[in-house]
């Protein structure tokens, strides 16, 4: 048993327990209780993932909260719009390890499991652009039948600003930080801005 481990490879821990964990049933509760406490003061069909500065860390979280959801048979499209640093495809296994399928000509869509997908956007075009271009509007339209809930991975609030161009988009808003490692500073800094811009933060989660 290694007693010393260096910050990388507790971060790395820390990443991979969100998903695979000897107390997987546990934390699948714990999720499912965040999402109990969440629908009753905000809608959820759209759960927007925001880290502050970590968007590693916001890209699992998405993903273990669509574990959630698919473990108690809700449906859900994981929308990785942070298009300054997507990191949804490699914790799903990218193109190697799941299915794809064209969904018309601009949108491919990715197999996570049975009751999951995603839909990782062309990072290609600047962010702004995307956003105001009302894409992600229209994809969650065009398939709000088809998913019980879409939970879309949105830039780090203290770098990037474009959250607030998809206001009127989002349903609710999870922010995400780690325990010891997030300043509290900026912590307050991006409650505040989004507050200010009013925008739905319903719950701050702290990863320990």
């Amino acid at each position: 048993m290694k007693l010393f481990m260096s910050k990388e490879e507790k971060r790395n821990n820390l990443l991979n327990g969100l998903l695979t964990s000897k107390d997987k049933e546990d934390k699948i509760k714990a999720l499912t209780t965040l999402q109990n406490e969440m629908c009753v003061s905000f809608p959820t069909k759209v759960v927007a993932i925001a880290g502050i500065k970590d968007d590693e860390l916001a890209a699992y979280f998405a993903k273990a909260f669509a574990d959630a959801y698919s473990a108690n048979g809700s449906t859900s499209l994981i929308i990785d719009a942070n298009l300054y640093n997507q990191k949804l495809k490699t914790i799903i296994g990218g193109d190697d390890s799941v299915e794809a399928k064209e969904e018309g000509k601009e949108k491919q869509f990715l197999f996570v499991d049975k009751n999951t997908e995603a839909w990782c956007l062309d990072n290609e075009i600047y962010p702004s652009t995307v956003y105001k271009s009302g894409v992600i509007q229209k994809t969650i339209n065009d398939n709000k039948d088809k998913y019980d809930h879409f939970i879309l991975i949105v830039p780090s609030i203290k770098e990037h600003k474009e959250i607030s161009l998809l206001k009127d988009v989002i349903d609710s808003i999870i922010l995400i930080s780690q325990k010891n490692v997030t300043l509290k500073e900026h912590i307050y800094y991006a409650i505040q801005y989004l507050r200010e811009n009013e925008l739905p933060l319903a719950k701050t989660v702290v990863i320990k």
